[in-house]
């Protein structure tokens, strides 16, 4: 009995080890190479714009490189389904690490920020939509009758 446990638990780990292998593979391939690369220039000009914003608003550069983590912070804060688009858990957290690190005028520069970084963010997002709907626009008539059928049966 202990041998059957024992080749049994070879063969997971070898079936397992052979999915990794895979799974691995497949990311390495050329087919994700571009969504990968795009990723990456995404999250490069998120952090530069955020950096922009910031010394718009005038905050010291000694604090720029705390921005990153706040903002990441903030981002997982305002994905909570407290209020509209995080509008206001975005903005106490900013508050906090402003106060915190020692920003002169933090809840003004907080605000600032929050509402520069909405505003661009969701400004980008409805240019990207835009693009995307003018390269290839959804056709209505398919989703009438893909949405009458579902109704219908």
């Amino acid at each position: 009995q202990k041998i059957s446990f024992f080749k049994k638990s070879i063969n997971y780990i070898y079936s397992t080890t052979k999915k990794l292998h895979f799974y691995l593979m497949e990311l390495l391939s050329v087919k994700l190479f571009y969504p990968f690369l795009l990723t990456i220039i995404n999250i490069s000009f998120f952090f530069t714009i955020t950096l922009l914003i910031a010394k718009a608003i005038n905050i010291p550069d000694q604090f720029l490189l705390i921005l990153i983590p706040t903002i990441v912070v903030a981002n997982i804060v305002g994905l909570l389904p407290i209020t509209i688009s995080g509008v206001g858990t975005r903005d106490a957290i900013f508050v906090s690490v402003f106060t915190f690190i020692g920003i002169e005028n933090p809840i003004e520069h907080a605000i600032l920020f929050s509402f520069g970084f909405l505003t661009v963010f969701t400004g980008l997002s409805t240019l990207l939509g835009l693009f995307a709907w003018l390269i290839k626009p959804m056709n209505f008539d398919v989703i009438k009758r893909k949405s009458n059928q579902l109704f219908n049966e």
